[in-house]
């Protein structure tokens, strides 16, 4: 089920997911809704404005990754899912980034050249 629109008020539950509670932004009406489990979308714009002038990116303000795994353009800073440039937004591709940038980190961390 998707919410557009919808502010999380709570995630509902004690030992797992229960439910969920937002507001409709647009209605103010309050809802709560019984579920095994949330995604939350919070938009598709990064936020990389204080990465300006530290790390390169690209005309959407997502960081730009070299040729190995996750590498910007400053020794040894990682950038893994929606916020790398070419990441397709979905969980999946920013999970195997996230395996990405965790195997280049213990690569760099153990004086792989690169």
């Amino acid at each position: 089920m998707v919410r557009c629109g919808a502010d999380v008020g709570e995630i509902v539950g004690s030992d797992r997911v229960e439910g969920v509670t937002f507001t409709n932004a647009a209605t103010g009406a309050r809802e709560t809704l019984e579920v095994e489990g949330v995604v939350v979308r919070v938009g598709s714009r990064p936020n990389t404005e204080f990465l300006e002038d530290v790390l390169d990116l690209d005309a959407s303000g997502r960081v730009v990754a070299g040729a190995e795994p996750a590498e910007t353009s400053v020794p040894f800073v990682l950038a893994a899912g929606d916020v790398r440039a070419g990441s397709r937004p979905a969980v999946a591709a920013a999970l195997a980034d996230g395996e990405a940038a965790a195997r280049r980190a213990m690569a760099l961390l153990a004086g792989a050249p690169g």
